[in-house]
């Protein structure tokens, strides 16, 4: 789930740049 994002996968954090339920994506 990468639209935007820095992240590889957040899941449904496609809305947000970070992920909260990764503190390691950032």
């Amino acid at each position: 789930s990468n639209k935007h994002l820095k992240i590889d996968d957040d899941g449904p954090n496609e809305l947000s740049s970070i992920n909260p339920l990764s503190p390691s994506s950032t």
